[in-house]
């Protein structure tokens, strides 16, 4: 059964996809979408991130990206298809998060157009900033 995934950071990137899925991340296609009800921040700390300096000298990259329940917010990213097999290896990439469902929203026109799984931390568990 095929389920969609909303990237909003390191998932917006093919490349970044591709290190999880391989080869079949070119082949995807990638729908600009909205979701709503939800915040993105940059406040988790994983155990395994590292700053990586792309961008300043100083580590200002020290949190990775992570989304909030936020009624009245929205964020955009992009949806991609996804089957079983690759959900689960995204999800052991994804181990830091929560996979939660909820329904994505053209980015254009604004309508329902089906359910897409995001990924958010716990936001009990999870080291935030």
């Amino acid at each position: 059964m095929a389920s969609y995934i909303v990237g909003y950071g390191t998932l917006l990137y093919t490349e970044s996809v591709g290190d999880t899925l391989g080869s079949s991340a070119g082949k995807k296609l990638y729908h600009p979408v909205m979701i709503h009800g939800f915040k993105r921040l940059f406040n988790l700390l994983p155990s395994h991130y590292n700053p990586s300096f792309k961008i300043s000298k100083m580590p200002v990259e020290k949190a990775a990206a992570n989304i909030i329940v936020s009624a009245g917010s929205s964020f955009n990213g992009l949806a991609f298809e996804v089957n079983e097999l690759e959900l689960a290896e995204i999800d052991r990439r994804e181990s830091h998060y929560l996979r939660l469902e909820t329904v994505m929203y053209d980015f254009v026109r604004g309508n329902p157009i089906g359910k897409a799984f995001v990924y958010a931390a716990d936001q009990v568990k999870a080291s935030l900033t």
